[in-house]
């Protein structure tokens, strides 16, 4: 009995979500906390990044299991 296709997590996922979360919270309180407007635009293209970054694993980790 060998398992040959053992899934191995990474702490990847877990911090694209962390800074995810961090930066959308960033960009949606901003206005109201008197960020400027390029903190904000800053933190809008953390937040697109780290989508990205989430979907190419999510694609790479289903091609590999398959």
């Amino acid at each position: 009995m060998n398992n040959d296709k053992v899934s191995t997590r990474t702490a990847g996922p877990v911090l694209l979500w962390l800074v995810l979360v961090v930066s959308g919270v960033v960009n949606a309180a901003g206005p109201l906390a008197g960020l400027g407007l390029a903190v904000r635009t800053v933190a809008g293209g953390i937040a697109i990044g780290a989508i990205a970054l989430l979907i190419v694993h999510y694609v790479r980790r289903r091609r590999a299991t398959s």
